[in-house]
């Protein structure tokens, strides 16, 4: 049975340390971009990375070594999934989601 989903705007998504992250609907446009910005490197991280910096759009609670807010910027993104907790929750809240209704055929 295939599970339907109907999320089509933007949403939140609540990750450890205080940082919280705006990102684009989970589905087969975000695993395609992800695999296009993937260059060669075909493992776990690279690819959680790169379809963060594919379905990110905002985020709060991202500071840099200044104290203040950093910009999404794909090294920015590459800098926070390097923290075991962001890259273990961004994978099972955004990655995993996002296979499956890739592989379902929903998006």
């Amino acid at each position: 049975m295939m599970r339907i989903s109907f999320k089509t705007e933007p949403y939140w998504l609540d990750l450890p340390l205080g940082l919280r992250v705006l990102v684009r609907p989970a589905g087969t446009s975000v695993i395609v971009a992800a695999g296009a910005d993937l260059g060669e490197d075909r493992g776990r991280v690279a690819f959680a990375c790169a379809v963060a910096r594919a379905a990110i759009l905002e985020w709060e609670g991202a500071m840099g070594d200044d104290g203040k807010p950093l910009p999404v910027t794909p090294e920015a993104i590459n800098a926070a999934m390097e923290v075991w907790a962001i890259f273990a929750a961004f994978e099972r809240l955004y990655v995993q989601p996002a296979l499956v209704v890739s592989t379902e055929g929903n998006a």
